[in-house]
């Protein structure tokens, strides 16, 4: 039989220069190949998609008004919310990001170079790759031009949005998870509109997740518009893009 070559993997880098967020032997890399790991060493990004699926179970049969689903599937993204909450391991994240390049835009690893590719988006997430691109602009300078369309569009009343509740064409997830609280009407419209509640929700905490854990650009609600099952959106290609401009 033919001798398999053994490859030993080392946390620690042959070259030190390469670890350049932290001075040599003080980098978190060390303390994993010596498991002297502790808490403060790991990066713990900000997540605020923690509400959102708290409200999804909290809800009845953990699961949401089939009514409302139908319009998520149209869109492509049922998937993501039937996944739920994601763990993420954390010395994985650390890891990760210490071994990116942003001038490759690929991870630097013992075993060669890698990256993250639309195919594992789609795969990982069930977002589909082909369609409209998301983008476009609404030319509203004024927040208060915004909230004739929040109502109209997501069906949240005026009072509930607060005097702060829009801030610089930005809607705070606190006021969309409140409004999954209440009870979705009987009408078509009122399931659309709670169908792009859920949307943006995703798109601010889940998919398009940023420094700013507290709101969502209401610039995304025109993609929202049209629910049907024939316009289809490539939002895999959107939260790739999304993912490297957030580790840059």
């Amino acid at each position: 039989m033919a001798q398999m070559n053994q490859f030993r993997a080392r946390s620690i880098p042959i070259d030190s220069s390469l670890l350049f967020l932290q001075a040599e032997r003080n980098h978190r890399s060390y303390a994993i190949y010596s498991k002297k790991l502790h808490e403060d060493v790991l990066i713990k990004p900000r997540r605020s998609d923690m509400s959102f699926w708290q409200r999804i179970s909290g809800l009845q049969n953990e699961t949401i008004d089939a009514r409302v689903q139908v319009y998520l599937d149209n869109v492509g993204l049922g998937l993501v919310c039937k996944l739920g909450k994601q763990r993420l391991d954390w010395s994985l994240v650390t890891a990760m990001v210490e071994r990116w390049r942003p001038k490759t835009h690929t991870f630097h690893l013992p075993i060669g170079e890698a990256t993250v590719t639309l195919q594992d988006v789609q795969v990982l997430w069930g977002l589909p790759i082909e369609g409209e691109v998301v983008s476009g602009i609404w030319y509203e300078t004024n927040d208060t031009d915004w909230i004739p369309l929040v109502v109209t569009y997501l069906g949240i009343a005026p009072e509930d949005i607060g005097d702060r509740g829009i801030r610089k064409g930005r809607i705070l997830l606190s006021v969309l998870i409140a409004a999954l609280a209440q009870n979705v009407g009987d009408t078509i419209e009122s399931h659309q509109q709670r169908a792009r509640v859920y949307i943006l929700a995703l798109m601010g905490g889940v998919l398009f997740s940023d420094s700013n854990a507290y709101d969502v650009p209401l610039s995304f609600l025109h993609t929202t518009i049209d629910l049907s099952p024939d316009r289809r959106i490539s939002w895999g290609s959107a939260v790739l893009v999304g993912d490297v401009m957030v580790i840059d």
